[in-house]
């Protein structure tokens, strides 16, 4: 696995702990395992490495959050895949960096976000980026998007 290299800096893109309902890797989203299943979540965290009390305790206490009622709120308007692509072209036009990396993690507590392993990375030239690569994106590979 590899990880970010020196001078890649990592920013979360949502005010909240969950980006949840992001279009970026939405065409595979059907093809999820459903995080309903206690024993598919464990086995997913178990490959993660996590440990059986720490998997236990996961599973408990989504259980106990998926039986409280939900909070009233509004609710998050979603980017589009086409504020996405047009984000990224804006920054690669301004040159103000040569590239731009956007990587998918699922977040399971907030102290994730600060070390995980990205599985790989895929260059892509500004002239290939669009919505169709973007809904393509799979969870933590880094994408590097380059003028």
């Amino acid at each position: 696995m590899a990880s970010f290299a020196p001078g890649e800096r990592l920013f979360g893109t949502t005010p909240g702990h969950c980006d949840c309902g992001t279009p970026l890797g939405s065409a595979h989203d059907a093809s999820s395992p459903p995080r309903d299943d206690p024993e598919i979540e464990a086995a997913r965290l178990r490959r993660k490495g996590w440990g059986e009390a720490k998997i236990a305790r996961a599973i408990e206490q989504r259980a106990e959050a998926k039986s409280r009622p939900p909070r009233p709120r509004a609710e998050p308007e979603v980017t589009s895949l086409r504020v996405w692509r047009e984000l990224i072209e804006a920054v690669l036009a301004s040159r103000a960096t040569p590239s731009l990396g956007l990587v998918l993690h699922g977040m399971d507590h907030p102290n994730d976000f600060e070390d995980f392993p990205v599985s790989g990375r895929e260059r892509i030239a500004r002239k290939r980026l669009s919505e169709t690569v973007l809904a393509s994106m799979r969870d933590d590979t880094l994408y590097d998007f380059v003028r």
